[in-house]
């Protein structure tokens, strides 16, 4: 059983107005439903391309799904060119082969250790996060560090964050324990909210959403390359969450291949999240 949950300090009047704002922006897109069905469809992607033998798993499939990862798609490339696709595919097959949540930081702590390659690898404790949330959302919460980073002192936790208990730095692991607690005050908040289905979808969308806020208040000077030159406030939540690759007219994505060109979405995206 896991022990030592961290204790959140979380600022109920942000988190309200934070979930407010969010359901009136989202009217521009005809609501809050359509954003979680997208989500669910990029769940229902993963857990397609993730959920069975990972040996079994081609490499249009998980570029596929790589392109719906934000802060991944435009990193993996020097990995992919100096490695190759069956490396990658070995280490994603041992880092799901039997995991728990008992078991997730050592897994990911692995894979960090079994990718690390060059001299910026922090996108891989990414990939690990996307993929274990998102092929099962049920059982696992969404760990990207946007969403906490000790190392940095900085993510959506740092923001909602009880507003008079502020201190320069949050003394809060990165672990799944936090994010278990995350999800479950965040679970509690959306039921006295009213919002009583989707809880899972709908934190990742909140998260994003309170994040993209804060990415707008710090200016042009801030933004990284995967949330700049975006229209609306809702523009960065579909970033964030990785949408946007299914917004592209032509099908290219933003997830970078060894050769250095662009990834178009293959056919099969439809049928397996319909």
């Amino acid at each position: 059983m896991m022990t030592n949950t961290p204790v959140l300090h979380l600022d109920g009047a942000i988190l309200h107005n934070a979930f407010d704002s969010m359901i009136e922006c989202s009217e521009k897109l005809g609501g809050i439903e359509m954003v979680v069905e997208g989500v669910r469809g990029k769940s229902l992607l993963f857990q397609r391309t993730f959920s069975g033998d990972g040996n079994l798993m081609t490499d249009t499939e998980f570029f596929d799904a790589c392109a719906f990862m934000p802060t991944v798609r435009r990193r993996v490339q020097p990995l992919l060119k100096a490695k190759g696709f069956e490396y990658l595919r070995s280490a994603i097959t041992a880092l799901l082969d039997g995991i728990t949540l008992e078991s997730t930081d050592r897994r990911i702590l692995t894979l960090k250790e079994q990718l690390a390659f060059g001299t910026s690898n922090r996108w891989i404790h990414d990939l690990a996060a996307e993929i274990l949330h998102y092929r099962n959302p049920e059982n696992f919460p969404l760990m990207t560090r946007w969403i906490w980073d000790s190392e940095s002192n900085s993510g959506v936790l740092r923001e909602i964050w009880f507003a008079e208990m502020q201190i320069s730095n949050l003394d809060i692991p990165n672990g799944i324990r936090t994010h278990l607690e995350l999800r479950r005050e965040l679970h509690d908040f959306l039921e006295n909210s009213g919002v009583y289905a989707n809880h899972q979808f709908i934190i990742d969308i909140l998260f994003a959403w309170i994040y993209s806020q804060y990415i707008g208040s710090q200016g042009g000077s801030f933004l990284k390359t995967e949330f700049s030159q975006s229209g609306t406030p809702f523009d960065y939540v579909m970033r964030m969450l990785g949408l946007d690759a299914a917004l592209t007219g032509n099908g290219l994505t933003h997830m970078v291949l060894a050769d250095g060109t662009r990834h178009r979405l293959s056919e099969l995206i439809d049928a397996s999240t319909h």
